[in-house]
């Protein structure tokens, strides 16, 4: 190809044919593209660096800027005098769900590549709905004007809400760049509270959407509820099935020691070791 579109094929020349020896055609060398071999280039991996980094960090962001307003309003709740126990139990809430979605965000930017996943339509979107069924049952007591049940309700929420958030970010500390929200391989984690249940991280979940459903709990909140197991639990499975096959006799190994979500066993058997 010529510079400006003209093509050799348009030039003609007055030598007849078979008068000239060109000889041995010149051996032309092959210039490598500029983006050849530079991580983050190619359809796939830019696809990658958009939906499986950029993205869900953006939206892990959106809940920072939230749990930062309503960490503000608890703390000027507890900078008055005779602030109550669930005026600071919430108050540590908010800065744990804080610290948890900072991390999220910073997880989905550095977090490892996958070695294997299941990306079926049907598994995605039982992620998505185990991921904020219990965000969409407490936003919408308000709007079906459900009030709270009372003062106790809300303490024992406040309590459950804060063991199952740090439930959540002592597994989040220790998933570190294996995080996912579909179902993804990346390497064996086995450390802090992946010793004693296979699925921390969700149980830990569970444990504070029970608490944020709790003041208001009814109809609606029990469909959330059951809507989060649900999906909690097939996410389970498949979860473990792309573990089985990427990681082979390691997962094998650990998912025969260790319990899905816990038991009373894993803990002694870890005390006796």
């Amino acid at each position: 190809m010529f510079p400006f579109g003209l093509h050799s094929s348009h030039i003609k020349i007055g030598v007849p044919k078979g008068m000239v020896d060109y000889g041995n055609p010149m051996p032309i060398a092959t210039v490598p593209s500029p983006n050849a071999g530079v991580p983050g280039w190619g359809r796939a991996n830019r696809r990658e660096l958009l939906f499986g980094h950029l993205l869900p960090a953006l939206a892990a962001g959106f809940f920072v800027a939230d749990q930062l307003a309503l960490l503000g309003d608890s703390t000027a709740a507890v900078a008055q005098a005779g602030a109550s126990a669930t005026d600071w139990l919430t108050f540590i809430n908010r800065l744990m769900g804080l610290a948890f979605f900072i991390l999220l965000v910073v997880l989905f930017v550095v977090r490892l590549p996958a070695r294997g996943s299941d990306r079926r339509p049907l598994v995605i979107a039982v992620a998505m709905m185990g991921s904020y069924s219990i965000l969409a049952g407490a936003l919408l007591a308000p709007l079906l004007g459900e009030t709270s049940h009372g003062t106790p309700w809300v303490l024992t929420s406040d309590v459950l809400v804060a063991i199952g958030g740090a439930l959540s970010l002592w597994s989040l500390s220790h998933l570190k760049r294996s995080f996912s929200i579909i179902p993804e391989a990346r390497r064996l984690v086995v450390s802090g509270p992946y010793a004693f249940s296979r699925n921390p991280l969700y149980l830990g979940e569970l444990i504070a959407g029970l608490g944020v459903l709790l003041p208001s709990f009814g109809p609606v909140q029990a469909a959330a509820l059951g809507v989060f197991v649900t999906c909690q639990w097939l996410r389970i499975g498949w979860e473990e099935h792309v573990l089985a096959a990427q990681l082979g006799s390691d997962f094998t190994a650990y998912r025969a020691r260790v319990p899905r979500l816990v038991s009373l066993r894993s803990f002694s058997l870890r005390r006796s070791s």
